[in-house]
């Protein structure tokens, strides 16, 4: 079967899956992808500074807490906008090329295995994951990361030579973990996945064979000191430098509704919510029961190796996709949990599928093929969620950069959040406004911007004008708003 699944299917594959990304490439992000607006505005704020940076030759930090949280997404898109300039299709083309570019590779090199061929089936054609695949955000980044790091990970596990510790693929997987979070910072609970995955692998050598757990030992020690090493560099290059601005966001955010309360009791009455929530999903509904038969699947077949006191390399890649979506579940003690936040889950569920469905194809035949069938059913369900995006697309985004492109803007300063969203074409200096953000006080007369950009109730920004008993229609002397999903932006062009 292997022969069949050539290098030239995987290329075609290749082609389809980026022929299948092209209609969406300037279209506003689908109604369903989200109901917070992050996937709307998103792309513009990640990237705000940076674009400042190149077209106005300054970068600001303080500008939002973008740039401190992405450090990574902000340096790799910066020779690829200063190249080919700051363009909303460069910027998506890039992370979409990324992710082609990781998927190929994962399976050029694991010699196509059915593992890695089914994950990566069910991780492209799941509907939030495959839209954030042409999104100008760092979320599908982070995962291109996190599945090199799982890969290296695997070659650990793989190496039938006992007197190798294999450094060179543990420092590899926890160079990748850093990566991840160093893309940006909301992947840090991660850090942890290489060494417990290693420790977990070292109780079970310990178990089955005595002879080799000092050498598994070693790796533990060794991705501890890589974590710590990969850990301490992030901390002394990007956190202590900028550590006021990393404060202020932990402050406004993580304690308030995003935040998770750290309380048991509370957790344990928010997890069933969430996890209702998410069955009436109808885009994840199949991944969450796919992921529970999973879980069922590796819990037999571990029972059966621990009790025959057999080894299994098929089972290795588990320990760190266990440990890994075993950390995904603390999401599901948050008050605040968009579809974005998911993405990782997503993924951690998908290899969960792919690699458990290797583990049973080697040894029950039958029961692969009924989980196979449960794999193509899954695949091929998304189907009509690609046709429904397809067929109600929509570019007011697309619209409003349009009409801002008509006007020579490029000297002139744009506030509020949907600013860097809609300035791609007229490259204006942008500032997302927030309320009581510390750099965002009295921003008309410390920015003296040339236009707003504001929700018609202002809640895209808490408010951040008429707090300041500043109303947008009597200071502006025209306007022209736009209707995206759930929220209707309006331009504000100031009197002069």
């Amino acid at each position: 079967m292997k022969r069949f699944i050539s290098k030239y299917w995987i290329l075609m594959a290749a082609a389809l899956f980026l022929l299948l990304h092209v209609p969406f490439l300037q279209a506003d992000p689908p109604d369903k992808v989200s109901w917070s607006r992050g996937p709307w505005t998103d792309e513009g704020i990640y990237l705000g500074q940076l674009r400042n940076a190149i077209n106005h030759g300054h970068l600001d930090i303080n500008e939002s807490d973008c740039v401190a949280k992405t450090p990574l997404f902000n340096l790799m898109m910066y020779p690829v906008l200063k190249v080919f300039g700051t363009n909303w299709m460069v910027a998506r083309l890039f992370v979409l090329l990324a992710t082609l570019f990781t998927f190929a590779f994962l399976l050029f090199r694991s010699k196509r295995s059915w593992a890695w061929i089914a994950s990566i089936l069910l991780l492209g054609s799941q509907f939030y994951v495959f839209q954030y695949a042409h999104f100008a955000q760092a979320e599908l980044l982070q995962c291109d990361f996190i599945l090199l790091a799982l890969f290296f990970f695997i070659r650990i596990g793989n190496d039938a030579d006992l007197k190798s510790r294999n450094y060179g693929n543990i420092f590899l997987s926890c160079l990748f973990i850093a990566f991840s979070y160093y893309t940006k910072i909301s992947s840090l609970y991660l850090i942890l996945v290489v060494p417990a995955g290693l420790f977990l692998h070292f109780i079970l050598a310990f178990w089955f064979d005595k002879t080799d757990w000092k050498r598994r030992l070693m790796q533990v020690l060794a991705s501890i000191g890589f974590t710590i090493f990969f850990a301490l560099i992030y901390y002394a290059c990007w956190y202590l430098p900028f550590k006021d601005t990393f404060e202020l966001f932990n402050e406004n955010e993580l304690s308030s509704v995003t935040g998770f309360e750290f309380s048991m009791s509370d957790y344990f009455r928010l997890f069933p919510f969430n996890h209702s929530v998410l069955m009436k999903d109808k885009s994840l509904f199949l991944y969450i029961l796919l992921t529970e038969i999973s879980i069922i699947g590796i819990l037999v077949l571990s029972a059966l190796k621990i009790k025959g006191k057999k080894k299994d390399k098929n089972l290795f890649p588990l320990l760190f996709i266990g440990f890994w979506l075993l950390l995904e579940m603390h999401k599901f003690g948050y008050h605040y949990l968009p579809q974005r936040y998911l993405i990782f889950t997503i993924l951690a569920a998908s290899c969960l599928a792919g690699f458990v469905f290797q583990a049973i194809l080697k040894q029950h035949k039958i029961i692969g093929g009924i989980f196979l069938f449960l794999l193509i059913f899954v695949v091929g369900n998304n189907v009509r969620f690609y046709a429904d995006s397809y067929l109600n697309r929509h570019y007011e985004i697309k619209a409003m950069n349009d009409y801002l492109g008509n006007y020579n803007l490029s000297n002139e300063t744009i506030i509020g959040p949907w600013a860097p969203t809609a300035t791609w074409v007229c490259r204006a200096k942008t500032i997302p406004i927030w309320r009581d953000y510390y750099y965002h006080e009295d921003p008309i007369n410390r920015f003296h911007p040339r236009i707003i950009i504001s929700e018609l109730d202002e809640t895209d920004s808490d408010s951040a004008y008429s707090k300041m008993n500043v109303h947008l229609k009597e200071i502006s002397d025209s306007s022209r708003q736009y209707n995206i999903n759930l929220w209707k932006p309006v331009v504000y062009w100031l009197k002069k």
